[in-house]
């Protein structure tokens, strides 16, 4: 596995991207999730390798999970850390990627977040279950959904968790496992973010664009796109989101969906996650890259 920092090329139109850095993985990058308060990116790959990279694109620790990885995630201040798996482990992580023990669910694990400060862990299966774990491993909750869901994540100034199946469903639940509110729609879902507050969730989805809620589930127009949305990342004030087409290129928009730029990378992105303050953008990228361009205000 080579990973070294290296030069970035780049293609924008306007000037609000600068390179900055980029890490050579040992596969294609499967995911990231970016731990806001530390600047650190944890990644996980096609090798089911997961790497923990620090805000100058410096490697600070590798593992190899014990099966197929199908998700990661990390709470903001770094104190916690967890990967999911195909036959349904639930891999908890020290800071430095050490194991720290494994639980198995009885259906294929699909989703995963955790809280900013690291005392809850969700878990979402194929099987349609949603559990919460505590700090130490404990289930709080269990509940189920109409569909199994895909992407999680937590409301970090709330205790709320926001999670979406990869179709027509998408759900908010408090830490009791009650459904807050949810709604239905006809279109598949690739990506899910939400800022600080819950005041802006939004939804990359393939034939709608980007659709957006506020905390209460109440939903604005949809943005939509030249392009069938497949990733999003925030700012955590909501002001500003990045998002992804089927190819290489991103768009830079503002809080009332007005594209402001956009940038052209020399491979696909497969994941991308945004700075609090929206001053750095990451990508991983097909070609096996873990990148980083400086934004400007």
């Amino acid at each position: 596995m080579s990973s070294s920092v290296e030069p970035v090329g780049a293609h924008s139109q306007g000037r609000s991207f600068k390179p900055s850095w980029s890490l050579r993985l040992g596969a294609s990058p499967r995911g990231l999730a970016l731990l806001r308060e530390t600047g650190t990116t944890l990644v996980w790959d096609a090798n089911n390798s997961l790497y923990l990279v620090s805000q100058g694109g410096e490697l600070q620790a590798r593992t190899t999970a014990g099966g197929a990885v199908t998700a990661a995630c990390a709470s903001d201040d770094g104190s916690a850390l967890a990967a999911v798996g195909e036959r349904g482990e639930v891999w908890r992580l020290m800071p430095d990627l050490t194991p720290r023990g494994v639980v198995r669910l009885k259906q294929r694990a699909t989703a995963c977040a955790f809280d900013s400060f690291g005392q809850y862990l969700a878990v979402a299966d194929s099987g349609g279950e949603l559990r919460i774990f505590n700090a130490a491993g404990k289930t709080v909750c269990r509940t189920s959904t109409p569909r199994p869901l895909f992407h999680l994540a937590f409301i970090p100034e709330q205790r709320l968790l926001v999670g979406c199946a990869d179709f027509g469903f998408i759900g908010c639940y408090d830490l009791s496992g009650r459904c807050v509110w949810r709604d239905g729609f006809v279109s598949h879902v690739g990506g899910l973010a939400v800022n600080g507050d819950g005041s802006r969730i939004v939804l990359a989805c393939f034939s709608d664009g980007m659709r957006c809620y506020g905390l209460e589930g109440k939903q604005a127009a949809p943005t939509a796109t030249d392009e069938p949305c497949r990733l999003v990342a925030m700012s955590y004030d909501g002001r500003r989101t990045v998002i992804c087409g089927r190819g290489a290129t991103i768009w830079f928009l503002d809080r009332e969906g007005d594209i402001r730029t956009s940038h052209e990378f020399d491979a696909t992105p497969t994941a991308v996650g945004m700075t609090p303050l929206a001053d750095t953008l990451l990508a991983a990228l097909s070609d096996e890259r873990l990148i980083a361009v400086r934004l400007k205000s």
